[in-house]
């Protein structure tokens, strides 16, 4: 079977979507953006998700939210009774999976290959976290492959603690055999979204 013949196979992420950004930045950096929030007569905390905010900065480093985690950047699907993984094999449903089946397997072996790291996240003195959460068809992958087989799919479950804040489990990233599959950003809606900073 040629590459041509080969029907891809959708592996698609419903749900709550979260992005993660820790950002640290030198004092005359962090002194800039206090200067235009205060100008737009808010928070750092708030004027971050405005996008006059950029505009306004001296740093030609940073023109939108996502240039301000420069230190980490975590993208991926959120633990939540919302979160599921449809795979689609020839354009039919063949699999829906729970984010819990994934984690919390209920059956004597897994069902899922699933690795678990765990990522600290500390906020600090000039640190900036932002938490970014949409809801919809949050991430999409394909596989081609002449013959797809479930259990070569690998999850990777990052345990994020945000010290001092809250938990997330969120899987970062997926991969089938040892490829680590790209994901195309689905069509979602931002739900929520914060700033943290000290």
């Amino acid at each position: 079977m040629t590459d041509d013949n080969i029907r891809p196979v959708k592996i698609l992420f419903y749900g709550i979507g979260c992005r993660i950004l820790l950002g640290s930045f030198n004092n005359e950096e962090w002194q800039d953006m206090k200067r235009v929030a205060k100008k737009l007569n808010t928070t750092l905390a708030l004027a971050v998700f405005d996008p006059s905010f950029y505009l306004l900065l001296d740093n030609t480093k940073i023109h939108s939210i996502v240039d301000l985690g420069n230190m980490y950047h975590i993208f991926g699907l959120l633990n939540s009774y919302k979160s599921i993984i449809e795979i689609q094999v020839y354009r039919k449903r063949r699999r829906s999976i729970k984010f819990s089946e994934i984690i919390s397997p209920t059956t004597l072996f897994p069902l899922y290959q699933a690795n678990r790291k765990q990522v600290t996240i500390t906020t600090g003195q000039r640190k900036l976290v932002i938490v970014e959460k949409e809801i919809g068809l949050f991430s999409k992958f394909m596989v081609r492959v002449p013959s797809f087989s479930i259990e070569k799919l690998l999850f990777e479950v990052s345990n994020i603690e945000l010290t001092g804040y809250q938990d997330y489990n969120v899987i970062t990233n997926l991969f089938y055999g040892h490829d680590k599959l790209i994901s195309t950003h689905g069509n979602s809606l931002v739900c929520e979204q914060y700033a943290l900073t000290k």
